[in-house]
């Protein structure tokens, strides 16, 4: 089970490798089941290096939480019932948002990444995968996709419309009276 890699590009147009090691985790055949997904999605693809980090990094929290919670995580499978991945894998859905801001969009995304994996995996005949995965993979996640909650501020076309312009300064005298006189 070696480390499995896929090079892309970034924005700048440097070659980037991005890998998963199954290797460092108890859960190694797991891993590498995802893993060999993710890379042939990638290679099928072309994704950026950003979207190759997410799909690592949704791996990668996926195998620590098997690792952790699951018992005989060294035997543990998409094909296998036993040990439960099944339970895990909808057990690390329902914990996720916890580790995020309330509204962050990284619960949704980590755990459809997973599911886009194991979906693929379940697509090939050849590829033995639990039935009770396939029934998670078909329903609905269960999680919500979020907010952005970045602002980058007014745009350049702010104020340029000819109602904005006239509400502007009746704004701003409601602000300087509300600034005199506090309620």
């Amino acid at each position: 089970m070696g480390v499995r890699r896929v090079v892309t590009r970034e924005a700048n147009g440097r070659a980037s490798r991005i890998a998963v090691d199954p290797g460092e985790f108890g859960c190694a055949r797991l891993v590498t089941e995802l893993a060999d997904e993710w890379v042939e999605l990638a290679g099928t693809t072309g994704f950026s290096a950003s979207s190759n980090r997410h799909y690592r990094q949704a791996i990668r929290d996926f195998a620590a939480h098997v690792d952790a919670s699951v018992p005989a995580a060294g035997a543990a499978s998409l094909a296998r019932r036993e040990p439960d991945v099944h339970h895990a894998v909808t057990e690390r859905v329902r914990l996720l948002p916890a580790r995020f801001a309330a509204g962050s969009r990284m619960p949704c995304w980590l755990a459809g990444r997973v599911r886009i994996l194991v979906g693929r995996r379940i697509a090939h005949p050849g590829r033995a995968v639990d039935v009770r995965l396939a029934g998670w993979a078909d329903g609905a996640l269960g999680l919500r996709r979020g907010r952005t909650r970045s602002w980058s501020g007014p745009s350049k076309h702010s104020g340029s419309r000819r109602g904005n312009r006239r509400r502007s300064p009746a704004g701003w005298r409601a602000r300087a009276v509300l600034a005199r006189d506090p309620l």
